[in-house]
Parts: structure tokens; C-alpha cells; sequence
């Protein structure tokens, strides 16, 4: 039985026209008008048709010759199989074929990393310096109010009898708007008004949102025993939203997909509930992020007279509570704690001024605990 079929030789795109016949020795593979030109054995053959398709073959001799036949004639196609009980069957690759896979494969996981860690930040930066501050403002509130729910319900499982988390005490938080108001004095960056929050929690910690919005944590100011302690931190953060580190952050964490849709300004859903995590565990910034706030909060401090040492026990206090806080707390981020103890340390004399009156540090202190 002799059919015509399609031979590619594998070296180049020509097709040659070929008739097959099936002879006791295997395969004949004849030009037309010509004589043998290959004699391919029934055991060596192997269709590469995956998957399979009904009708048709795609013939192969071995792994290592990458010359195919194709057969579209329905009656030759069953009784070659009828010689062949291992057509069907998938060939095994070249030896040594899963190198240069893997090595692609590698190059794109390095690519992929290199691109998260070092492009994707330089992008996100990028972006968040050209996002409108109206967007950066709602994006900031929405994030704000998706933590606040958080802190709301976790409170709801073990207490009732009061579910706000938001700590009210106006004495309280008008000296700290004070403060805000006194550092935003001292910067030369167009930056709205900062809003601050505190809430209720047993975590102590501190973070920037986009939009010139501040949280900070209960806990952190029980820890704090001096009030430029807490005005330390206040400058730290500070300087995050004054570099726009927030919105950055922000960027980075919602992903190349939600870029678009904060351009646009779709600030809600799955975007904002992308991040909320992020800030609620502690804002990893990068090293060099951290960097320029803990400069900043120095130069604030040195600029308004106040002394910046009582911040050097409270960050001691932060790193010995590091292991069990895990990634719930800012300080926890880049740089070591003890590389930021040191760098305080070495900060020129700062003043000896307090950021806040005794009354004012009073009024702050209670501020989760009840009225002045």
C-alpha cells in the first residue's frame, strides 16, 4: 500500500512531497519518481501530534532527528498503527534536554525577582509622584477606614461593650495635631494637612497612609515614657509622608495590575483591600526609605530645639519585643534596630526642649483610657 504524504526535513521550511509504503523491513520513504531515500523502523516511529487529532499523524524516527512526516490518509493511518503498538507512546527528549529549559526557566525567575525587588519599587516611586494629591488623599481614607473596620471587629470577639477602636479626646488630639502643625512648618515639600489617628491596640506601632495620613498604635505610646519619644516617631513617619513613601508602598503592594486603576482612580475594592494588610502588620519600607525618615525625624527634632535622646530607650524597648511581634511592627523593618539605636545616638545634640507640656503629654497619655 503506497500514499502520498508531506516530508519535512527539519532543517528548513520546504516540504517535499513523499510516498510512504509499508514493507517488512518498516517505513519506505520514496520522492516521488525516485528511489528509497529513508527506511524508518516501526518501533522508532512516534506520533507528535498532542493531542492527538483523528485522521492524521505526525511521524518521527528519533529524539535526536527532527525530520516529520504527515499523514492525513485514514485507512494507512490504522494499519500503521496495527505495526506500531508504541506510536502512541511520548518519546523521551534528548539527554541532557531539561538544561537549557531549566536554564530559561531560571533566568525568568531571576528576571522576575530582580524586577520586584529593585524595578517594581523604582516604578511604584515613579507613579506615586505623578498621582494627583485628591487621589492620594481618598486612597489614604479608604485605607484608613478598612483598618479601623479591622480593628473594630477584632475588638468586637472579646469586648461589646465598646467596639470604636478610635481613641477620642480632643486635649489629646489637639496637641498632637500641634506638633504635626509645627513639623509641616519646617518643610519646604507641598504637602496637605496631616490627619492623625490613634487607635486602641495591644500592638505597639506607627505608620504613614497615602495622603498625609497618620496611625498611631495605643500600646506605643504606653511604651513611650518621655514625650519626645513619641514626637521621635511622629517625625519618623513624618518624613515617610513627606518623601511620599506611603503611596509607594501603596504601589508596590496593589501590583502592576492596579496600577491602571489608580491612575484612573479606582481607589476601591480589591485595591485598597490589597494594602490594607500590608499597613495594618507594619509598613515594610525599604532600607533606604527607612533611611531618609530617621534622618528627617532627626533634623525636625534638631530644628524645633527638642531633645531626640528619649527616643533611643523606646527603640530599645521596640527591638527586645521584635521576636514575639514578628512582622506586626514597623520598627521590625530595615534598617536593624540597632544600626537605628546607634545612628540616634551619634545624631549632634538636638536641643533639650520637650515636644510636649506636661498637660499635653497627660492629655495624650489617656487618650484610649478616658477624658482629661
Amino acid at each position: 500500500m503506497s500514499i502520498e504524504a508531506r516530508y519535512y526535513d527539519g532543517k528548513s521550511a520546504k516540504v517535499l512531497e513523499v510516498n510512504l509504503v509499508l514493507t517488512d523491513r518498516g517505513l519506505s520513504i520514496r520522492q516521488t519518481g525516485s528511489e528509497e531515500i529513508a527506511l524508518w523502523s516501526y518501533d522508532s516511529l512516534r506520533d507528535e501530534t498532542h493531542p492527538p487529532v483523528p485522521g492524521e499523524l505526525t511521524l518521527s524516527f528519533s529524539a535526536e532527528d527532527n525530520a516529520r512526516i504527515v499523514v492525513e490518509d485514514v485507512a494507512f493511518i490504522a494499519d500503521l498503527t496495527q505495526l506500531c503498538p508504541r506510536i502512541r507512546k511520548r518519546r523521551q527528549g534528548k539527554p541532557g534536554w531539561w538544561k537549557p529549559v531549566a536554564g530559561w526557566t531560571a533566568g525568568v525567575l531571576v528576571s522576575g525577582t530582580l524586577f520586584f525587588v529593585y524595578g517594581l519599587p523604582l516604578l511604584a516611586n515613579g507613579i506615586a509622584n505623578l498621582i494627583p494629591i485628591e487621589t492620594r488623599a481618598r486612597i489614604g481614607e479608604e485605607v484608613e477606614a478598612a483598618i479601623i473596620k479591622r480593628f473594630t471587629v477584632a475588638k468586637k470577639e472579646g469586648d461589646t461593650t465598646d467596639t470604636d477602636p478610635v481613641c477620642r479626646n480632643e486635649a489629646g488630639q489637639q496637641a498632637l495635631e500641634a506638633l504635626l502643625a509645627r513639623y509641616l512648618g519646617q518643610s519646604d515639600t507641598d504637602i496637605p494637612a496631616i490627619k492623625i489617628t490613634v487607635l486602641q491596640s495591644k500592638v505597639p506601632n506607627a505608620f504613614a497612609l497615602p495622603g498625609g495620613r497618620m496611625v498611631i498604635m495605643s500600646s506605643l505610646i504606653d511604651m513611650a515614657e518621655h514625650p519626645n519619644a513619641l514626637a521621635g516617631v511622629i517625625a519618623h513617619e513624618f518624613g515617610h509622608i513627606e518623601g511620599t513613601h506611603p503611596m509607594s508602598l501603596f504601589v508596590t503592594n496593589v501590583g502592576i495590575a492596579a496600577l491602571f486603576s489608580v491612575a484612573f482612580g479606582d481607589v476601591s475594592g480589591g485595591t485598597i483591600l490589597a494594602a490594607v494588610g500590608q499597613y495594618a502588620a507594619g509598613a515594610a519600607y525599604s532600607r533606604d526609605f527607612e533611611n531618609v525618615a530617621d534622618a528627617r525625624s532627626i533634623e525636625l527634632m534638631n530644628s524645633l530645639g527638642y531633645d531626640i535622646a528619649p527616643v533611643i530607650p523606646l527603640f530599645e524597648k521596640l527591638g527586645e519585643k521584635t521576636p514575639e511581634l514578628g512582622v506586626l511592627s514597623v520598627f521590625s523593618s530595615h534598617p536593624d534596630m540597632q544600626e537605628r539605636v546607634d545612628a540616634l545616638g551619634a545624631a549632634k545634640s538636638t536641643g533639650t526642649g520637650k515636644a510636649f507640656n506636661d498637660r499635653e503629654w497627660r492629655a495624650i497619655q489617656i487618650m484610649c483610657k478616658g477624658s482629661v
